[in-house]
């Protein structure tokens, strides 16, 4: 009787062992969509246009992709799936500055501790988030500095 026990220990063993060792992600996408920009960082003066540009790709294919940055009520959202979800795709986007954009502004920032600190801010931040098919994403940024 204990000789059955210990081989059905081990027959246990055996089968978790060979069940662990499995890909348990196989056939699944878990990578982000990437993406190309060349340059993220632009010195620009009030009123003039700008013009954002950045390759997105994914093996999968892309849903969407969106830019937006709510100081300057920008919101830009272009949904790929009409398009059959191509595997790459070249954003570009025109972006007037407003007259009224900051220069510079006082930031508070806290630490994980309390206590806080004041930075001075001259770059917005502008993201551009983007899904491929299965939801998976990514998000860059362009960073815009208002020259008086």
């Amino acid at each position: 009787m204990k000789h059955i026990l210990k081989l059905a220990i081990i027959g246990c063993l055996q089968f978790v062992l060979v069940a662990c060792n499995q890909d348990l992600n196989k056939g699944f996408d878990t990578h982000s969509p990437q993406t190309f920009i060349s340059t993220d960082t632009i010195e620009v003066t009030k009123g003039s246009t700008v013009v954002l540009k950045a390759t997105l790709s994914d093996e999968s294919g892309l849903f969407s992709c969106k830019l937006e940055y709510s100081e300057w009520n920008v919101l830009q959202e272009i949904k790929l799936n009409e398009s059959g979800f191509p595997k790459m795709y070249e954003f570009t986007a025109n972006m007037v500055i407003p007259e009224d954009a900051k220069e510079s502004w006082l930031e508070i920032y806290q630490k994980n501790d309390g206590t806080t600190f004041n930075i001075t801010q001259t770059y917005h931040k502008i993201s551009l988030i983007f899904y491929d098919i299965y939801k998976n994403s990514n998000v860059v940024y362009f960073y815009i500095k208002v020259m008086p």
